[in-house]
């Protein structure tokens, strides 16, 4: 069976069980949940293997439910004594149906079980009193109601292997044919096949038994099981092995057949035992039980057929629902009288009726095969279609808005209809289907509402009734009036975009304009009425009008502000005379507004003036004039600035040449200063605050000058505060007469050409330190050295000279070509004598090759002997290798003769 059935079948049950848990409240509280059955029995594959398999079911929805184990242990007991213990990996889970479903049963759901069978293969070989196969797992349920603390209750899956030391047959023990029936339906007649198989065919006996117990919270999966006797579980109230559940009548086992039969009568979980016992030729072999748990729990029918239409406004032609459940064929009759070919077998079929009226509609559904049949009936009164239509009218402008409504669509002759308008709409209401006239009082959105109704039908419809707003024209400022004959006029209405400009002058028919800001000129001063027309994106129009009156342009200015010599005026010696000019007539008054810094604050003349300012900054000037009710205003500013002053220092004086200074400028100015820097040495510098160096010893003058040719205009020189004077510069200088010298002549001279100094040194680089004058000196050793010479000046300023000088090796050697080791006090040793090598390495081998001495050190020599012993006289190879102190390699091989 596919997966997606296996959720249908037992997974659906265990779901229904446990929503209704939900329902029992505290009685099923979910706590750890794990096994919920299982059994273990054994075949028998000759040479004393045995085939061990152990089935356990456990519930898998629970959060909180124990997994299988990893490894199942099975424990081997002989005579109650721990033999093996077989460990059984896990073989993987699949989920389980209830193979006893009727298919007129609609499973329940939100719950899930699962089985794993445990295969494994083992050896045992005959012993007296034959195995007990014991394993235990806790635990069960705690929502099981016919035990006590069922979740501190395990359970015991045991099989015996018969003792076959004696030549007996080795047995195989019975096993279950199907899972058990974990689903029950209350009050519903049970009738399920328990039975078993023997694999050698021996007699079954079947009963009731109680189940075992086993393992605890503490120890959940003992690894070796505990061995012989077991525990029983303890059964609640009136219940027993025999009573498993509540039952009338009450569960029967028929001991031949495993027939278990029985009518549940109350909702539960329940415990359940069944043993079947072996007998071979009216001998007892062994007893095989099985435990499970089982739910009781209401059932639905299969086949539910429901049509859920009961009333019609769509027309003639129907198209039915099916709300069947778990049916797969269909027969509707769709209730005409007298009619047979008014019937349908799909699912959700489409009729026709042929007139209006009330039917009964019949549906018959089966689950294809017959097993399950439901009928369900439905009253469907049949009317004419209503489907009416009402579109929303196109938008007016508030000015002269009248509406039409007309419901359209489809409806019966009959219908009736009752309109509803907007507060403050001219009409109070309508029972025709057209409406024409409708004014609203005010631009927005508002609702025509009309119920349409026909036979038992109705339908309500709305439509949108938009009315735009009118554009709101503004022609502007209407108070300028005193601009002259020419008037720019101005357009401050919003959200338009066509403008009707008429400008209200008598003498002429073209005083328009569709500008948006149009200019006109009129003919002569006086009033003029003028009107705007605007329309707007929707095409609402709307007018307005302003009188003007048009008199003498009134334009003031104020002269000369163009003049820089009026403006550009210092602190100390500001003077201004202010002359009011522009357009403006003779009767025009005048007020001039100075501010309060001004030797004169107002005045009412042409010309005002002299006026000065008592300190430097910027000084408001305000020219206002009256004219024809007319006022006009102009505002300029007038600048004072202050008197530039001058500033500079030097930083940087010394003693030593060449000596550079750093010029630093602490003057004001309110506008750009143009610097010019005299040095005293000729050169001359235009930046703020520069840097010279001065090349020559001496004494120097420096000045700057400062001019402003904007503002407050002035040219001011200073001295420089400090004079520059320095010394000339103390000058190092030595010559060698040789920078390449052998350590054999190692001697050199110096001539000192020093000047300006008072003392000088000069170090040789080996330690050796001179005063002035010429010098000479020889160095002891190879290598290359630093001359040095410093020297220092009156005033402290110092010079060097750095040269270089190599004092480079020469090597010389003297090898004798024979020696005589015999006592007489010459030539004793064999000592090449070597001048000017850094490092020395002398080998001395005999004719057979075999290295007789061999040294680093130069003033040691050989002296015939060999690990103690004396060399025969005779030729020996010498090699003697020398290194320089440039790391050069010199090599020297031959012959020495040893004499005795």
């Amino acid at each position: 069976m596919s997966q997606h059935n296996r959720s249908i079948g037992l997974l659906g049950i265990l779901r229904l069980w446990g929503c209704w848990l939900l329902l029992l409240g505290n009685t099923f509280s979910a706590t750890a949940f794990h096994i919920i059955g299982g059994e273990l029995y054994y075949t028998y594959l000759g040479n004393n293997q045995y085939e061990i398999t152990l089935k356990i079911y456990r519930d898998c929805f629970a959060p909180n439910a124990a997994p299988f184990d990893q490894l199942a242990p099975i424990g081997f007991y002989n005579n109650g004594a721990l033999v093996t213990t077989l460990e059984i990996p896990f073989p993987g889970a699949a989920f389980v149906d209830d193979p006893n479903l009727s298919p007129c049963i609609v499973p329940p759901g939100n719950v899930c079980v699962e089985r794993a069978y445990y295969v494994d293969t083992i050896t045992l070989p005959p012993v007296p009193g034959g195995y007990d196969l014991v394993y235990e797992r806790c635990c069960r349920n705690t929502s099981i109601v016919n035990i006590v603390a069922p979740d501190q209750t395990g359970s015991t899956y045991t099989a015996h292997i018969p003792d076959n030391t004696n030549g007996n047959v080795p047995n195989s023990n019975p096993r279950f044919n199907t899972l058990p029936p974990v689903f029950l339906c209350i009050n519903t007649p049970l009738e399920y096949d328990h039975s078993a198989s023997d694999p050698e065919g021996d007699s079954l006996v079947y009963y009731f038994c109680t189940p075992y117990s086993g393992a605890s919270n503490t120890f959940p999966a003992p690894n070796p099981p505990s061995p012989p006797p077991f525990g029983n579980v303890t059964f609640t109230g009136n219940y027993s092995s025999t009573y498993p559940l509540a039952s009338n009548p009450s569960l029967q086992l028929n001991p031949q057949t495993g027939q278990l039969t029985g009518t549940p009568t109350a909702f539960g979980q329940y415990v359940v035992g069944v043993c079947v016992s072996e007998y071979r030729n009216g001998v007892f072999l062994s007893e095989s039980k099985r435990d499970f748990q089982f739910n009781v729990l209401p059932c639905q029918n299969a086949i539910a057929a429901i049509p859920s239409q009961t009333t019609n406004c769509t027309g003639l032609s129907v198209e039915f629902d099916n709300t069947s459940v778990n049916s797969t064929s269909y027969l509707w009759d769709f209730g005409l009288s007298g009619v047979t070919t008014d019937t349908s077998t799909a699912f959700e079929p489409t009729f026709t009726y042929p007139s209006p009226g009330t039917y009964t509609i019949t549906l018959i559904a089966s689950n294809g095969g017959g097993i399950c049949v439901d009928t369900a009936t439905a009253t469907f009164e049949i009317l004419p279609i209503l489907a009416p239509t009402l579109p929303n009218p196109p938008a007016l402008c508030l000015t002269g808005n009248q509406f039409s409504l007309s419901v359209g669509g489809i409806y019966d002759p009959s219908a009736t209809f009752q309109w509803t308008f907007p507060p403050g709409s001219n009409l109070p209401g309508s029972t025709q289907p057209t409406v024409n006239g409708l004014t609203l009082p005010d631009s927005g959105t508002y609702t025509a509402r009309v119920v349409i109704s026909q036979f038992t039908c109705a339908d309500t419809l709305e439509a949108q009734l938009r009315v735009h707003p009118l554009p709101q024209p503004n022609i502007g400022d209407a108070t300028r009036y005193c601009v002259g004959l020419q008037v720019d006029f101005e357009n401050e209405t919003p959200g338009t975009n066509q403008y009707a400009w008429n400008f209200g002058d008598p003498g002429t028919l073209s005083d328009t304009s569709f500008l948006s800001a149009p200019t006109y000129i009129f003919p002569d001063t006086g009033i003029y009425v003028v009107s705007l027309a605007a329309t707007d994106s929707n095409g609402c129009i709307n007018q307005t009008q302003e009188q003007f009156l048009v008199y003498p342009l009134l334009q003031p200015s104020i002269y000369p502000f163009n003049d820089s010599s009026f403006v550009n005026q210092c602190e100390d010696q500001n003077y201004f005379v202010f002359t009011a000019s522009g357009a403006f007539s003779s009767q025009a008054t005048l007020l001039w507004n100075f501010g309060s810094d001004a030797s004169i604050v107002q005045s009412t003349d042409s010309i005002a003036g002299p006026i000065s300012f008592a300190s430097a900054g910027n000084f408001p000037i305000t020219l206002t004039m009256f004219q024809n009710g007319c006022t006009k205003s102009i505002s300029d500013t007038v600048r004072v600035y202050p008197r530039p002053r001058i500033g500079a220092g030097i930083v940087g004086a010394s003693t030593c040449s060449p000596f550079t200074v750093q010029l630093l400028d602490t003057s004001f100015a309110a506008t750009p200063i143009s610097y010019r820097w005299d040095m005293g040495d000729g050169n001359v510098l235009t930046s703020s605050e520069p840097t010279h160096t001065y090349s020559n010893a001496g004494t120097y003058l420096p000045s700057l000058t400062i001019i402003t040719l904007t503002g407050c205009k002035d040219t001011l020189v200073m001295a420089l505060p400090d004079s520059v004077r320095f010394e000339p510069a103390a000058i190092a200088r030595f010559v060698l007469d040789s920078q390449r010298v052998s350590i054999f002549a190692p001697t050199i001279n110096l001539y000192d050409l020093s000047s300006g100094g008072i003392s000088a040194s000069l170090s040789t680089g080996d330690g050796t330190l001179y005063g002035p004058g010429n010098q000479q000196h020889t160095y002891s050793d190879t290598g290359v050295y630093k001359v040095v010479q410093r020297i220092e000046n009156a005033v402290g300023c110092l010079d060097s000279l750095v040269q270089d000088v190599y004092v480079y090796p020469e090597i010389r050697l003297w090898i004798p070509n024979a020696f005589s080791p015999n006592g007489d006090g010459r030539n004793e040793r064999f000592l090449p004598l070597v001048m000017g090598a850094k490092t020395y390495s002398l080998l001395i081998k005999n004719r057979w090759g075999e290295t007789v001495y061999s040294n680093e050190q130069a003033n040691e020599g050989w002296d015939g002997t060999f690990k103690g012993e004396d060399c025969p006289q005779g030729a020996y190879a010498y090699n003697l290798t020398l290194y320089t102190v440039k790391g050069n390699t010199f090599e020297r091989k031959g012959m020495i003769h040893l004499l005795r």
